[in-house]
């Protein structure tokens, strides 16, 4: 009802419901686009939190297997009767892919992972363009 009376028009003119619908879409599209950057948008990480159990023998090179792949490790205990140590840390899920194969562990490490959310990435900006 309302279309049919854009287009036929109230002094006889004729409108094409076509231009009037992508003029439309293209000004909300736009609003929402520029509503959005105006937020300042940030690049948001999947997280997982990981628990390792690793030896004596193989702690340093799980840390450095932890270091190479972005974690930030968060604590590590002496697992009580046991020879072996817990790392708790957050590890992004991108870096997560191949962890459990890792062969500089040699196969000592037993890492748990689960999903904890997202975290934002604040020291990169998206639309950041070098200058020469």
């Amino acid at each position: 009802m309302f279309l049919e009376s854009i287009t036929s028009g109230e002094s006889g003119e004729q409108h094409d419901p076509g231009k009037l619908t992508g003029g439309l879409i293209t000004t909300v599209r736009t609003g929402i686009r520029d509503a959005f950057l105006d937020l300042s948008p940030r690049i948001l990480l999947a997280m997982y939190s990981c628990t390792i159990q690793a030896t004596p023998e193989v702690l340093g090179r799980a840390y450095d297997v932890l270091n190479r792949r972005r974690c930030t490790i968060l604590s590590e205990s002496l697992l009580e009767g046991t020879p072996y140590f817990v790392i708790e840390a957050t590890l992004p899920v991108a870096e997560s892919f191949g962890f459990s194969d890792e062969k500089r562990t040699s196969g000592l490490v037993q890492p748990m992972l689960r999903f904890i959310g997202f975290e934002i990435l604040d020291d990169v900006d998206p639309f950041w363009v070098p200058k020469n």
